[in-house]
């Protein structure tokens, strides 16, 4: 599978947008890791609490 993650202030002002067919969580989170990990950052990514 492959996913297309961008987040740029001038496309839907700035708001996470995904391109590609079947992508699951795991795949956008995936991309985001990787693309951090290039930058010299460290993501943590927390569960959501379910909606009460």
């Amino acid at each position: 599978m492959t996913a297309r993650v961008s987040i740029d202030p001038e496309v839907s002002g700035g708001k996470l947008t995904v391109t590609g067919t079947h992508v699951s969580v795991e795949d956008v989170l995936g991309c985001l890791d990787y693309a951090a990990r290039l930058a010299g950052h460290r993501v943590t990514f927390h569960p959501c609490a379910p909606d009460a």
